[in-house]
């Protein structure tokens, strides 16, 4: 018999105790590192589709620079138009501010 903080706990009582705090224990470990593999999961999960993303930006960025400057060649060529007298307008301008038209040719 053993006096704990005013009360009297027998040896099988101490024994049932620390074994279930053993098992609590256990059990926190185990959802802990469940968690941890979910979030691993996740996590590359979230790298793969970032990715992706990022290849199939700069895919249509490229697609549409080459689209831009051949267009313009098959235009030129279809119209027969001289591209070294081309003009350009330029238009700068925004939601809260002036706008300016840039004109040269």
């Amino acid at each position: 018999m053993h006096k704990i903080a005013g009360v009297k706990w027998t040896s099988a009582d101490i024994y049932w105790l620390s074994d279930k705090l053993q098992r609590y224990r256990l059990k926190q470990k185990k959802s802990i590192l469940g968690v941890n593999k979910n979030m691993k999961k996740a996590k590359s999960i979230k790298v793969k589709v970032i990715a992706i993303f990022t290849v199939l930006c700069a895919l249509i960025a490229l697609i549409s620079a080459f689209f831009n400057f051949l267009l313009r060649l098959y235009l030129s060529y279809k119209f027969n138009i001289d591209t070294r007298g081309a003009g350009s307008i330029g238009i700068i301008g925004g939601a809260d501010g002036p706008t300016a038209i840039f004109v040269s040719g």
